[in-house]
This record gives C-alpha cells, structure tokens and sequence, in this order.
C-alpha cells in the first residue's frame, strides 16, 4: 500500500479562515517513491473537492494548495486525499478532522 512519506495516516488539519494551507508530500512504497504518472490525488474537505498537483510524478511528488476561498465555512468537519493509480485504482492516503478557525 503508498503511504505519504512523514505525514501520519489520520492527521487533523487546523485551516485559518483566511489564509492559504499548503501540504507537500511523498508517496512511497516499501520505502520507494511511487511513480505518480498517470495519476490524480485529491479529496474532500467537508463536501469541498480538493486536487493536489502533481508536481514530480517519476519521484512521487505532489502538493497540496487549499486557498481560503475554498474552505468550507463549517468549523468542524472531515478531510480525506486519496491516490487512485493510472489504472483507477483508489488508495486512501490519509484522513483526520479538519477544524477552520
């Protein structure tokens, strides 16, 4: 299964209302990064779709970037990002609360 290199599989996010959260990752597997090409991560937070961009598909980079015009208004609810594979095959990367403050 990739995993996102350090970034625990439940995280909680604290969003500020006004600000942009940015989130880097590595997807690897058995210690290898996971060639990305072909490849979308992305989710929710809340019912708010969220896309990282794929930003070095062969070393299984990407980033995330939720400006505050996405957030959801909400001040507690629920995040996933999930990787799903040039062969739409859906891996949930991690998942957590996410609070806007």
């Amino acid at each position: 299964m990739a995993t996102i290199s350090n970034v625990p599989k439940d995280t909680a996010l604290l969003i500020r209302v006004s600000s942009t959260l940015s989130l880097t990752g590595v997807v690897r597997q058995a210690g290898a990064p996971v060639d990305l090409t072909g490849a979308t991560v992305d989710g929710k937070i809340g019912a708010t779709v969220i896309t990282a961009t794929i930003t070095d598909a062969v070393n299984g980079k990407f980033t995330l970037e939720i400006p505050p015009a996405a957030v959801p208004v909400v001040v507690s609810t629920d995040w996933y990002l999930d990787l799903t594979d040039s062969l739409a095959r859906v891996t949930p990367l991690f998942k957590g609360p996410a609070e806007v403050v």
